[in-house]
């Protein structure tokens, strides 16, 4: 039965290890036809898609380095998910800065795929939004996950120009927020919008368990 059971954990070690890879290796050819490419539309799209691909990959090399084989600590994943975003729209040549409060817990590979590109989306957003550089102040993204009565709780918050007053996320026609509420259904979970002019908060709520 043990002889089973270490057979099975190296074989789902190595499907992970090799979904990794090959996520990787989809991330490269995105990078290497960016290069390419001179439209400015054009290239935001595959910016988009290759941080994607490698907020997935991310979670099969930390599910592959874990000692479990379906779960994972989300204050390992996110702090090297928001290195990969800031580096990608160059957060710190433009004085973005950010704050992170993460309550260490584990969610099932089920629930971190969509969660994770979920923030991937509103990280992304306020990186790409919330800062035009005409304004003059010191940028900051801020990500606060927490468990409570078996419910996650996800915020993205930042302090940038805000939204339009009557932005409603199920009318908007980008594909990030498509995407977010795609994941969140997906999720059965809720979405709450606060905006203003000293900037914009998401908070996301998913059951833990279900």
């Amino acid at each position: 039965m043990q002889l089973a059971l270490n057979e099975k954990e190296t074989l789902l070690k190595e499907i992970h290890h090799r979904v990794k890879n090959n996520l990787q290796i989809i991330h490269s050819m995105l990078n290497l036809q960016l290069s390419h490419i001179k439209d400015a539309k054009a290239i935001e799209m595959f910016k988009e898609s290759k941080d994607r691909v490698y907020s997935m990959a991310l979670i099969h090399e930390k599910l592959y380095q874990s000692e479990s084989l379906a779960n994972i600590d989300l204050g390992e994943y996110i702090p090297s998910l928001l290195v990969n975003l800031f580096h990608s729209y160059g957060a710190a040549a433009r004085g973005i800065s950010q704050q992170i409060n993460i309550e260490p817990f584990t969610l099932s590979i089920d629930r971190v795929v969509p969660c994770a590109l979920i923030l991937n989306e509103l990280v992304s957003n306020s990186l790409k939004h919330a800062f035009p550089s005409k304004l003059d102040l010191k940028g900051e993204v801020r990500i606060h996950l927490y468990h409570a009565d078996n419910l996650a709780k996800l915020t993205v918050s930042d302090n940038g120009i805000g939204l339009p007053a009557d932005f409603k996320i199920e009318n908007c026609e980008s594909l990030g927020m498509k995407l977010v509420i795609v994941l969140i259904k997906q999720l059965r979970g809720t979405i709450q919008i606060n905006t203003n002019s000293n900037g914009t908060e998401f908070a996301v709520a998913f059951n833990v368990g279900e």
